[in-house]
């Protein structure tokens, strides 16, 4: 408390370290600590969570885009081709399966199929923005470094900008999330047609 504030009741603080009331300040009832539970060790997990979060995307991206290398290359390409159609076909592959999991896990025959749908929702929820953040870090980039160092650089950007943004935190992640799994989808189509077409002909 600040010199000349004065406080007419108790006064209930939460933190750490005890409370620093200057002299000329007054207080007529009592000083209550709430006690923190180990802040010093929270702030630890939560920046060391956050760093093998991101060391996973990088390395989940990695590795699927070594081991899907055609594809991951056409996501990527498709996220700066026709956004809407793209921001539309991601909205529907994160909500659509959602959906559907409610109704499936009713019956014993679906029940399996709702598991698997609940997994790849997972699966697409941690991992569904890499085509979109390696979009971003190669625009940044301008082509050096080839796919994996776009994809760091763009999931570098992609934190960054949630951690400067708490606030819109949510939104960020979201809208790369979107974005990157609708270029998934629409990549899976164009191979599928693709492949449609050679069969026909």
């Amino acid at each position: 408390l600040e010199p000349g504030a004065r406080v007419v009741g108790d006064v209930i603080y939460q933190t750490s370290s005890e409370a620093d009331v200057a002299e000329a300040a007054s207080v007529d009832g009592r000083l209550i600590r709430s006690r923190v539970f180990s802040p010093v060790w929270a702030r630890a997990v939560e920046r060391a969570v956050a760093v093998l979060g991101l060391l996973g995307f990088v390395l989940g991206g990695l590795v699927l885009g070594w081991v899907f290398r055609g594809s991951s290359r056409r996501a990527v390409a498709a996220v700066g081709t026709r956004p809407w159609i793209t921001a539309l076909a991601g909205i529907g592959l994160l909500v659509i399966p959602a959906l559907l999991v409610v109704p499936l896990s009713l019956t014993l025959v679906g029940l399996p199929v709702a598991l698997l749908l609940t997994v790849s929702w997972l699966l697409a929820v941690f991992l569904g923005a890499l085509p979109a953040v390696t979009w971003m870090g190669g625009r940044v980039l301008r082509g050096r470094g080839g796919p994996a160092a776009a994809l760091a650089m763009g999931a570098l950007l992609w934190r960054a900008s949630m951690w400067l943004l708490p606030l819109a935190a949510v939104l960020l992640y979201l809208v790369a999330t979107v974005m990157g799994l609708g270029a998934l989808g629409r990549s899976a189509w164009a191979a599928r047609r693709t492949a449609a077409a050679v069969q026909i002909t």
